[in-house]
């Protein structure tokens, strides 16, 4: 199972966003996810459109709404 685990559920426009990829059957994470299996990883903003994530860590990403609304 993957997991997409971020450091908090409510954030503004121009503040970063940390998500960390988990892997495994426990919540957040039972194993690390190999970066082989992880080819892009993205967000998609409130109108749909992908936004890169950065990769920081090998199992941390971060992005920057620029937008308001939800982003999946």
């Amino acid at each position: 199972m993957l997991w997409l685990t971020p450091h908090t559920d409510r954030v503004s426009p121009g503040e970063p966003v940390y998500i960390e990829v988990g892997w495994g059957h426990q919540m957040p994470r039972d194993q690390f996810i190999s970066s082989e299996r992880l080819e892009t990883v993205f967000v998609l903003d409130p109108a749909g459109q992908p936004v890169k994530a950065e990769k920081i860590f090998p199992t941390i990403f971060t992005f920057t709404p620029q937008k308001k609304g939800t982003y999946l």
